[in-house]
């Protein structure tokens, strides 16, 4: 009898001592857990701020797109409107040269006839 009650409080020591390593590492597993718990907030918490400054940066950049766009837009239309100007003060130029050449054809022109009418005057005022 005696040698099995030793092995019942052997086994109830062992039981006990079995339940305690069992109580022991739940609870290193719940300590696992939260800290994996407080990690991934972290972590979430880390990529919920990137995306956000992401976000951020998305939107500075497409307003300085939007500033770069309008401002290449607006110096194009500058750049074509003095284009057009110049091309019209080339237009003026040229069709005031030409009004010129046209004038002094005509003076050149009016001055060889005047020429010769004196040149026919004074034959016949000779003879």
């Amino acid at each position: 009898r005696q040698e099995a009650r030793a092995g019942e409080e052997k086994a109830a020591k062992e039981l006990q001592d079995h339940a305690a390593a069992l109580r022991e590492m739940a609870a290193r597993h719940r300590d696992d857990i939260d800290d994996l718990r407080r990690s991934t907030a972290r972590g979430q918490a880390a990529a919920e701020d990137g995306l956000q400054a992401l976000a951020e940066r998305h939107r500075e950049l497409a307003e300085d797109h939007q500033h770069h766009r309008a401002a290449t837009e607006e110096g194009l239309r500058a750049h074509g409107d003095r284009a057009r100007e110049s091309e019209e003060a080339h237009q003026r130029h040229w069709a005031g040269a030409e009004a010129q050449v046209r004038d002094l054809a005509d003076r050149v022109k009016h001055q060889g006839a005047e020429q010769q009418r004196v040149a026919v005057e004074g034959e016949e005022g000779r003879r």
